[in-house]
């Protein structure tokens, strides 16, 4: 018994003193340079096709992400609640649906497309 005390001891003890190794958690991307336009039919067009967004927000009404990209445009900006409220993406759900964890409705973008997204919303929203 006196053996199991003192394993005991010696376990917790060199135990106390390990220190424990920390991982990094992977850094996110740098916000958009606001000197660079981002440009919404090579950055934020794309995204809609990329991950199938016509699927839900096709022609039937409500958000619509099919068509041109001023037909786009003017469904994010329009209705009683829009999707985008130029220079403000903080308050455009467009943006805010993704900037926690990148996931609407099972999928997923990644930090850099939404900083795309934040980019472009900032930028003024622009059809460019």
């Amino acid at each position: 018994m006196k053996t199991f005390f003192w394993l005991l001891i010696i376990i917790t003890t060199t135990l106390a003193s390990c220190e424990y190794e920390t991982f990094p958690t992977a850094p996110l991307p740098p916000p958009p340079n606001p000197n660079i336009d981002i440009l919404f039919s090579t950055a934020i067009y794309p995204i809609f096709a990329a991950n199938s967004c016509t699927g839900c927000h096709g022609s039937a009404g409500g958000l619509t992400l099919s068509g041109n990209s001023s037909a786009v445009i003017a469904s994010l900006k329009s209705s009683t609640t829009p999707a985008v409220t130029p220079n403000n993406s903080d308050g455009s759900p467009f943006y805010t649906k993704f900037k926690n964890n990148g996931v609407h409705n099972g999928k997923t973008l990644t930090p850099v497309v939404v900083q795309d997204i934040k980019g472009w919303i900032d930028q003024g929203a622009k059809d460019n």
